[in-house]
């Protein structure tokens, strides 16, 4: 599953230059946000998500990759933040 998921990912921002970096780092942002808000994932997950970003940082171009990296954080930033209770 990681192997397909991984080339698919590599293929839209291939074949979608201009907007498919941003569907990329949504996707990783959920993928994120599924593993923080469920307690009981699995190591095997968490290893999986860890090898698919050690992975797309090997296969894609620094900078795409960077703001990959960035929009996605900050994506999972703004939903933690959502979660805290206001003061």
């Amino acid at each position: 599953i990681l192997n397909a998921l991984g080339s698919m990912m590599l293929a839209l921002a291939q074949h979608l230059p201009l907007l498919g970096w941003r569907l990329l780092a949504d996707a990783l942002a959920s993928i994120q946000i599924r593993l923080l808000s469920d307690a009981s994932a699995s190591p095997m997950a968490q290893e999986n998500t860890q090898q698919l970003f050690a992975a797309l940082r090997q296969n894609l171009p620094t900078e795409q990759y960077q703001a990959i990296l960035a929009y996605s954080s900050q994506a999972v930033m703004a939903w933690q933040q959502s979660r805290r209770p206001a003061n």
